[in-house]
């Protein structure tokens, strides 16, 4: 369904493919890698968080009800995009990092491997194009969760709960592809991060 999170899903993929050659080579300069890594993990989360909030709902209780209209009245104001939009900005800090930190790191492990070198540069490139997908990302979800605010906040305005509830549910399944894509990436980030915080822990 949103093929922009599918698209920023895969490119945590190329990442894995380089991994190999750096944890071979410890470096301090993996502690900074490992915070770059952090950064984009906190994008993917802010996406992911918002669309959880929406796919939890259930109108079963009077508090249910009160409490889920509240979460809807936000996003049919558009809260998503601001929150989502908190995430954004962290590609421009992810390129400095490479700069002042991870060059150095990269041409000793790639001295001799001049296609990995070739690789991990256009990774990090890649990357630094990261934030206008994340922009992408941020407004077609914010749309569509704004949509299913305001279709869902009609329903239960009218007194159909269970109406709501199907459109929850039905939304739900209707991103479940796209949030596996989403919690995989961010598993793998995690995973990462913490394989580049074990090497940094050298003399």
């Amino acid at each position: 369904m949103f093929s922009e999170i599918i698209t920023l899903a895969d490119q945590i993929g190329a990442i894995e493919k380089v991994k190999k050659w750096l944890l071979d080579h410890p470096d301090k300069a993996a502690e900074k890698l490992a915070e770059s890594l952090d950064e984009l993990y906190n994008m993917f989360k802010a996406l992911d968080d918002e669309i959880v909030s929406y796919s939890s709902l259930s109108f079963e209780s009077p508090d249910s009800i009160y409490q889920g209209r509240h979460v809807l009245i936000g996003m049919e104001g558009g809260r998503s995009m601001i929150l989502m939009n908190e995430a954004r900005g962290h590609c421009y800090k992810i390129t400095n990092i490479k700069k002042n930190y991870l060059n150095g790191w990269f041409n000793r492990v790639f001295e001799h491997n001049p296609n990995g070198r070739a690789e991990i540069e256009k990774i990090f490139e890649d990357l630094k194009q990261t934030d206008a997908a994340i922009i992408k990302a941020i407004n077609v979800v914010s749309f569509w969760l704004t949509n299913e605010a305001k279709k869902t906040l009609n329903l239960l305005d009218r007194g159909d709960k269970d109406g709501a509830g199907m459109k929850v549910r039905q939304a739900r399944l209707d991103v479940s592809h796209d949030r596996t894509k989403l919690t995989e990436a961010m598993s793998h980030l995690r995973a990462m991060q913490a394989d580049f915080i074990a090497i940094s822990k050298t003399d």
